[in-house]
């Protein structure tokens, strides 16, 4: 039915969103690694920024399941790339100590 194309549809949209949102907090964060000039505060933000992100994801995936939308192969694949991305970000960020 249309409305669970548009529902996975519009999953798909905000996967994509957050994988590029969340690259470019990568290579922040890659750039901070780089950079002396980065305050504990910036780092912590990121990270809760990351968290926030995930957060939000994760109860969109939740309402799929609950309207019982399937993810096609891709989505999940994107899904997955997306979680790996954000755990990255946390255990760059974690490692990054401000001395």
């Amino acid at each position: 039915d249309s409305k669970d194309m548009m529902n996975s549809e519009l999953f798909l949209n905000q996967v994509n969103t957050q994988i590029e949102r969340l690259t470019q907090q990568l290579e922040d964060i890659r750039t901070y690694q780089d950079d002396e000039d980065i305050t504990e505060d910036e780092l912590e933000e990121l990270k809760k920024e990351t968290k926030e992100q995930l957060d939000t994801f994760l109860e969109l995936e939740a309402r799929l399941a609950t309207y019982k939308i399937e993810l096609t192969e891709e989505e999940k694949e994107k899904r997955d790339r997306m979680k790996t991305l954000a755990g990255g970000i946390l255990s760059v960020a974690d490692a990054t100590k401000i001395f």
